[in-house]
């Protein structure tokens, strides 16, 4: 079932296979260098794709999706992608 209302492009993993692996939502931080916090604001906000895996509906990222919310959310002046 792929969810509505906030944050209803995020997509299950069952109805998209993504072709790269995916990373925890830890994984995905340390990639971007921003909290942990950041990244569930940012997926729950529809800013940043994710996939939910299993039945507790983890989030997972790919490094696709990562890298292109980098190009479209410059990071700030300190040289990091941070937005906290």
């Amino acid at each position: 079932m792929i969810p509505t209302g906030r944050g209803a492009d995020r997509v299950r993993s069952e109805a998209t296979q993504p072709s790269s692996p995916l990373l925890t939502t830890k994984e995905a931080a340390d990639f971007l260098r921003v909290s942990e916090a950041s990244i569930r604001r940012w997926a729950d906000a529809g800013k940043l794709k994710c996939y939910y895996v299993g039945d507790r509906g983890e989030r997972r990222f790919t490094r696709e999706d990562l890298l292109a919310y980098l190009k479209t959310n410059r990071p700030n002046n300190e040289g990091n992608a941070r937005d906290e």
